[in-house]
């Protein structure tokens, strides 16, 4: 009996990763030879999910952030260049009313420390002499 193996070429050469840093991802990629940081596309603020396919030098990258619902960009790492391949609809909203989230930690009972994105309104929020409405979304 012979097991049959399939080389695939791998043209993504270089590792391609994200950190979280104050809940907001941040791509690296670095060159294995020399073990330096490589240059990474400028790209808006969100949490990334990085697919690639082992046979392509290009990594597509989804964008979840609080101007960006969903976006797609692809990452050519062969000409060095970024496509926006997909942009996610507001639905109506003014890109220009959304705020940015402040970054937050603290630490729990436990001692855990907790991160947290906290929303704060502008004035233009308020509805006559009433406090805007308030969302606490909870999870992990």
């Amino acid at each position: 009996m012979h097991t049959k193996f399939r080389i695939v070429p791998v043209k993504l050469t270089v590792p391609v990763w994200t950190l979280n840093e104050g809940g907001y991802s941040r791509l690296f990629t670095r060159d294995r030879k020399s073990n330096s940081l490589l240059k990474t596309p400028a790209l808006p603020e969100g949490v990334y999910n990085l697919h690639c396919l082992r046979s392509s030098a290009r990594v597509a990258i989804s964008i979840n952030g609080w101007r960006t619902p969903g976006n797609i960009s692809v990452w050519d790492l062969d000409r060095g260049g970024v496509d926006e391949v997909f942009v996610a609809g507001l639905s109506g909203l003014d890109p220009d009313r959304l705020i940015r989230p402040e970054s937050l930690t603290f630490n729990a009972r436990d001692g855990v420390e907790v991160q947290g994105l906290l929303y704060i309104p502008d004035e233009s929020s308020r509805m006559g002499d009433r406090l805007p409405p308030v969302v606490f979304i909870v999870h992990g």
